[in-house]
């Protein structure tokens, strides 16, 4: 069985840029650990307890709920917010603000041709972030400076999104991708 998700790519610079905000703004707890550069994505759906021979009906779902979908531009949204909230920080991101429309389109898409699966939603609504840190145990964080102020100002691209495996380890997660899937 494997752990799979579906996500949109971050360009390597900006995760960079994403990361190191992270590390900056949010070391003065040890409590509190920023997710690696190449962790760093924009989840559509977590899918887990996967079988090999299911993964393949999962990659042509996705196939065919991107197929006629174009790549969209983007942007984050200054500050960081926390989950569940702030009196009781668990995970630390940043939202998208301009295009995250087209994000919660593409996820009815994909979330469609799952449902054709019976891979079932998860009942929250979608909101498109990038996770930068997981806290544990979770910290009260609202008197903290909140970092606002742009993190990345630039207009972003979502032009493909993937299918990865997440493989749990004792330094936190490791992600494999298993597929790609390139938008107009």
């Amino acid at each position: 069985m494997k752990r799979i998700f579906i996500a949109a790519d971050i360009d390597q610079d900006i995760r960079e840029n994403i990361h190191n905000h992270a590390k900056i703004n949010f070391s003065y707890s040890h409590n509190i650990r920023p997710v690696t550069i190449e962790n760093l994505h924009i989840t559509f759906r977590f899918i887990n307890s996967i079988s090999d021979k299911e993964i393949s009906g999962i990659k042509e779902a996705v196939r065919m709920s991107v197929s006629g979908c174009s790549g969209f531009k983007y942007g984050l949204n200054d500050g960081t917010g926390a989950f569940p909230h702030k009196r009781e920080a668990k995970v630390l991101y940043i939202s998208i603000g301009k295009g995250r429309g087209d994000f919660e389109r593409l996820y009815s898409s994909i979330s469609s041709e799952l449902d054709r699966l019976g891979i079932t939603r998860d009942h929250r609504d979608y909101y498109p972030h990038i996770t930068i840190a997981r806290l544990n145990p979770a910290l009260n964080i609202e008197n903290k400076p909140d970092c606002t102020g742009p993190i990345i100002t630039e207009t972003l691209k979502c032009s493909s999104i993937s299918l990865y495996e997440s493989i749990l380890g004792p330094g936190g997660a490791k992600y494999i991708n298993l597929a790609r899937f390139g938008l107009k």
